[in-house]
This record gives C-alpha cells, structure tokens and sequence, in this order.
C-alpha cells in the first residue's frame, strides 16, 4: 500500500514539474527592467538609463529617445509591461514587430506604432517606419507616420501619469490591447501593415518610465481570440468614423 501511494506521489509530482516547466518555456523574454541596460538593446537614440523606479527614456537635444530590444518576437504573443508619463510628457510609442525593409539595404525600418499619446488623449495604432541616420541625411534616427495615416484605429482615452499597466495579444493579424486590465483597443491587419516577424522596441517624446517587462510565445492551444471585446477603438478615414 505504502509502495502504491509513493508511486502515485512520484507520478503527481512528475507531472506538476513537466506542466510548471512547460509554462516557464513559453516565457522568452522577463526584466523587471530596474538594473542596468544590457548591451543586446540597442539605445537608437539616447537618452536612457536604468533608475530604481526603472528604465527611464527622455527626448535628448529635440530627438525622440528610442531603445530597440533583442527580442524576437513570434508569430503569437502577448506583451506586459508598466509605462509612467512624467509630468508635460507627450508620448510612449511600443514598436510592434520591427524588421528591416528588405528594399532599404538596412537603413529603413516598418513596424507597427502603438502609441500612448497625451496630446490627442488617445491610443492609436499606425502604419510606422523608422528612418537609420543615413538615410535622412541626419545625426539621430527618425519614426514616422506615412502610409495609412486615420487609416488604423484610435481610442480616447485618460492619460495618467501614475503606472499604466499594458498587455498586448497578437493572435494572427488580430492585436489586442488592455490597459489597466481594461479593454481599449483592436486591430485586425486588413491592410497587412504588420511585418510577420520581428523586434520589440519603444519610443519616448518627453520623460517615461518603463518596467517588469515580459513577453510570452503563445503555444497552439491558447490561440483563442476573445469572444467579446469591448473595443474603443474606431477608425478615422477622410471625415467619416468607421468603427473597427
């Protein structure tokens, strides 16, 4: 009897160490973002540093901060962070899937924007490019908005300088985003802005905070879309409002 219960025991505890393993797996990417900057992300264009309260990005001589990070991101994801405005900051943009142009020979960038933006009061998605120095004739690396521009949605929403708690989902082309727990945004890549693979990086125009930054690969069987989701989000398109 006693030799049944060890084995059931054994069996138990196999199993729960292979499920706890086989979560950890997914995790390809965890930083509470509150030591050092490490040298696989690449400061575009400064200026940041690490601080106890976390990474802090800060428009430098007139130029947006930018950080590109090492991760790789897959083809489904979901995304946490914290983001803090400090006061009269204007923006905190999440690059989503940054690749090279393959026309460009390295120096122009797409991705998908998200941006948190405190002059619109919104949180919008934008068809984006980023420009190396080289390329603009310039000193300082360059993000824009040229195709699709009120093409992708947009939220209003309150921008807050306390934490802002965010989670992304990427499923396919679909993307979804939560803000303090709270659905607010959904996009679904008609227009195929979105590269299929690539880095996740941020971009700051004012003072920002970031931190516990962690991004998981979504394994087959969590590929659900939402069943409702309460998007705020609509699109903007030549004077009329077209809800997403």
């Amino acid at each position: 009897m006693k030799s049944t219960i060890a084995i059931i025991y054994f069996v138990l505890l196999s199993n729960l160490l292979l499920v706890q393993h086989s979560t950890a797996a997914r995790i390809i990417y965890e930083n509470n973002l509150q030591q050092a900057i490490p040298e696989d992300w690449q400061i575009l264009n400064p200026d940041w540093s690490s601080t106890s309260q976390g990474w802090r990005g800060a428009k430098h001589n007139g130029n947006w901060a930018i950080l590109q990070s090492p991760i790789q991101l897959p083809e489904n994801y979901e995304i946490t962070f914290s983001s803090q405005l400090e006061a009269d900051s204007v923006l905190v943009e999440v690059m989503l899937n940054l690749a090279v142009d393959e026309h460009s020979a390295g120096q122009m960038y797409r991705y998908l924007g998200v941006l948190y933006g405190a002059l619109n009061k919104t949180l919008q998605f934008e068809d984006r490019s980023l420009y190396a120095p080289a390329y603009m004739g310039e000193e300082h690396y360059s993000a824009q908005t040229e195709d699709n521009i009120g093409r992708l949605p947009q939220a209003h929403i309150e921008i807050s300088t306390n934490w802002v708690d965010w989670r992304i989902l990427k499923l396919g082309s679909d993307i979804y985003i939560w803000l303090n727990q709270e659905e607010i945004a959904h996009y679904s890549d008609r227009l195929n802005v979105v590269p299929n693979k690539g880095r996740l990086g941020f971009v700051v125009n004012g003072s920002v905070y970031l931190k516990n930054l962690k991004v998981r690969a979504l394994d087959p069987e969590e590929i659900k879309k939402p069943e409702y989701f309460n998007n705020k989000a609509s699109l903007w398109n030549r004077g009329y409002i077209l809800f997403q």
